[in-house]
């Protein structure tokens, strides 16, 4: 009997040990030059949206590629005050530079919309703020998510997913150091499949 006790307790450590360090914090793998590819589907086009990490101290910068058939580049630099403070979602890429974003994040969220989900509260959001298009986010649930780091798929992040109580969802890294967006559906889709460094 004791035998058994003893199997069964070591076979559930080495399932929490397994289970404590698949989970990844982004702050681990994400520096300079690291490069995150996430898939895209707007309007029917499927492509890959590549981004490049050049800065990421009090504001943050990266280089940015849309696939085919898109076929589009630049860069963008999101400035100290919308990471801090912003209440938009970037999301319309063109051709060249964008420079200091003041009001919007792309890729990760806001201080403020991160902190209002920490607390369980609810947010508006520009999720498209050429039209004005401001949707409440809020009911924050834990989970965690898979994606590849170096051709291995099978890390996670801890994850935490809001949704405006209908098809709107982000799931975004649960650390409020570097709260990456995973995955978007805003009426189009985004999901991150891989990190390389």
């Amino acid at each position: 009997m004791r035998k058994i006790l003893q199997k069964a307790v070591f076979a559930v450590l080495v399932v929490f040990v397994f289970s404590a360090s698949a989970s990844v914090n982004p702050s681990q793998i994400i520096r300079k030059g690291t490069k995150l590819v996430y898939d895209v589907n707007y309007s029917g086009f499927r492509y890959e949206f590549t981004i490049v990490i050049k800065d990421q101290t009090d504001a943050y910068s990266f280089d940015w590629t849309l696939g085919s058939p898109i076929n589009k580049k630049g860069s963008i630099n999101v400035s100290k005050a919308a990471i801090q403070n912003a209440n938009g979602l970037f999301n319309y890429f063109a051709n060249g530079d964008i420079n200091n974003l003041a009001d919007q994040c792309c890729v990760v969220l806001s201080k403020k919309m991160f902190d209002a989900f920490k607390s369980n509260n609810t947010i508006e959001i520009f999720t498209d703020k050429k039209n004005n298009e401001l949707s409440v986010f809020g009911n924050a649930y834990s989970h965690t998510q898979t994606f590849g780091y170096n051709n291995d798929y099978s890390n996670e992040f801890d994850c935490k997913t809001v949704t405006n109580g209908s098809d709107y969802q982000i799931t975004y890294v649960d650390d409020p150091n570097f709260p990456l967006i995973i995955e978007m559906n805003l009426g189009w889709s985004m999901k991150l499949k891989s990190i390389f460094n």
